[in-house]
């Protein structure tokens, strides 16, 4: 930062895109040995002394050069008052050293001050850039003893003192569940992007948009012009699965009326209630694959199992008692049995016990559910 403040640009360029720059150096106070120096400087004959003159104004570094040979020069003429360049043994750096720290004096760049570090104790300047006179302009001064005192705003590159916005960030493309559409995010952080695990999310990364999965609440993520279009699919299989439903709803109708209260001996002798049984675990069944619909939820994928898996597991085992009921009477086709619906519904609610059991302990103990994972 010192460097690029104490030497002045030569493009043209370089100068221009550097507006508003900012720097440090050490602060020199605009004091009356500084002013005389300036002036004797300007007043050098240019090709007895080149790079100085009227044309070549001294850079910060000469202010700085100029009073260390000064510090020099005192030093000497110290150790000269000690005797020490008469004597013939060398002179410790100890010393030197300490003789150094002890020069003060008021130099061109400000008072020259050592500190126990050896370190010039000394006030620093925050400066900026201006092209068109191609000076540092002072902004602020600190020092150790005031601490730092603004003085000027900064002209930035915008050729404003409003201070430019530094926190740049990629802009992205996002698609909003609420308002249905993709949108653009040219600062990078106008808009809060949400990651699909939320309940009812709003704004999500483009890369979630027709991926397959339902991200929004709404689905507006997997339809219009997605090829995996989920309301269209959800749309024909739920006007399917409702017909199916009224379809079952009027064939348990059916039972009911011509099997329980007409008493017609074909339905009595295929027992109505485990024709009952048989068709309302197919209506849980078909009512079954409302619950896959929309986005996915803790709630309904853990019941997902319990309303496909025991309707089917039911329908099955009804069947599976039905034909042992019928084995048991051909076994002795001789005698005359008698087997009640009490029996068999003891027998279909036996083999029902693992089905339940298993299904219990996987909601307890691992119920699904999903989790978002970051990955690189």
């Amino acid at each position: 930062s010192d460097f690029v403040v104490g030497v002045s640009f030569t493009d043209e360029e370089a100068a221009l895109l550097s507006r508003g720059l900012i720097g440090s150096f050490q602060h020199f106070p605009q004091t009356e040995k500084a002013q005389q120096f300036a002036l004797r400087w300007a007043a050098l004959d240019a090709v007895a002394f080149p790079t100085a003159g009227a044309e070549y104004p001294p850079t910060p570094y000469v202010f700085l050069e100029y009073d260390m040979m000064i510090t020099a020069a005192l030093a000497v003429d110290t150790m000269d008052k000690m005797g020490k360049l008469d004597a013939n043994d060398t002179i410790p750096a100890e010393l030197w050293d300490s003789v150094i720290r002890n020069v003060t004096f008021e130099g061109i760049s400000g008072d020259i001050i050592i500190d126990g570090n050896g370190d010039r104790v000394a006030p620093y300047s925050l400066l900026y850039f201006q092209p068109e006179t191609r000076e540092w302009l002072l902004s602020g001064v600190w020092s150790e003893y005031d601490g730092y005192a603004h003085e000027n705003d900064v002209t930035w590159y915008s050729n404003t003192t409003q201070i430019p916005d530094l926190d740049i960030r990629e802009p992205f493309h996002y698609w909003s569940c609420h308002s249905k559409e993709q949108f653009f995010d040219k600062t990078g952080k106008t808009v809060s992007l949400q990651t699909p695990d939320g309940s009812d999310i709003d704004n999500i990364d483009s890369n979630y948009y027709c991926d397959g999965f339902i991200d929004c609440q709404n689905m507006s993520d997997e339809s219009f012009e997605c090829t995996t279009n989920f309301v269209i699919l959800f749309i024909i299989f739920g006007i399917i699965t409702g017909i199916m439903i009224l379809l079952t709803l009027l064939l348990m109708f059916f039972v009911i009326w011509f099997g329980i209260i007409m008493k017609y001996r074909r339905l009595r002798v295929a027992s109505p209630l485990f024709l009952l049984l048989l068709s309302f675990s197919v209506l849980v069944g078909y009512f079954s694959i409302y619950s896959w619909f929309g986005k996915p939820h803790p709630v309904s994928c853990a019941f997902q199992p319990w309303l496909l898996g025991l309707p089917a597991i039911s329908m099955i085992t009804v069947l599976c008692v039905k034909i042992l009921r019928i084995w048991r009477i051909f076994l002795f086709p001789m005698e005359k049995k008698r087997i009640t619906n009490l029996e068999l519904l003891v027998g279909w609610f036996i083999v029902m016990i693992p089905a339940i059991v298993i299904l219990l302990l996987w909601t307890i103990i691992s119920t699904p559910t999903a989790k978002m994972v970051k990955h690189n």
